[in-house]
């Protein structure tokens, strides 16, 4: 999709927008999906043996979450898909601004609320993006 910015018109980089939005704002926590893929676990193998298997574990290899590393690596692609889906709606809302004046935007506020209606929140910090037009 990146790579086709450049040859889509403002009205269609919008309609982008709106559905990239709406598929942000439907995603699944990736906790909850953590959350759920454990209770699938204690339900497929039972309570007890999953809980034996945490502790054997936990005993092995020093730690009590024996699935910290796939947990973490979900946690990363989940926060790295949502950072490009974020630089996508802003080079979207960027190609559509020039095409309508003529010039590149020069910060989120040129964008707000014509084309976004707010500033795309950092995850991990909870402030504002910082985007380099």
């Amino acid at each position: 999709m990146r790579r086709l910015t450049p040859s889509l018109d403002a009205s269609t980089c919008k309609e982008i927008i709106v559905s990239l939005l709406k598929i942000d704002a439907g995603a699944e926590a990736v906790d909850e999906f953590i959350w759920r893929d454990r209770k699938f676990a204690k339900a497929q193998y039972g309570t007890v043996p999953y809980y034996w298997y945490r502790l054997i574990f936990a005993v092995r290899s020093g730690t009590l979450d024996p699935n910290k590393q796939w947990t973490d690596k979900a946690r990363q692609k989940y926060d790295r898909q949502r950072q490009q889906r974020y630089e996508l709606i802003a080079n979207l809302a960027a190609r559509a601004y020039e095409l309508e004046h003529g010039s590149s935007p020069r910060s989120f506020d040129d964008l707000c609320p014509a084309y976004i209606k707010t500033i795309p929140a950092e995850f991990r910090s909870g402030t504002n993006a910082v985007y380099s037009f």
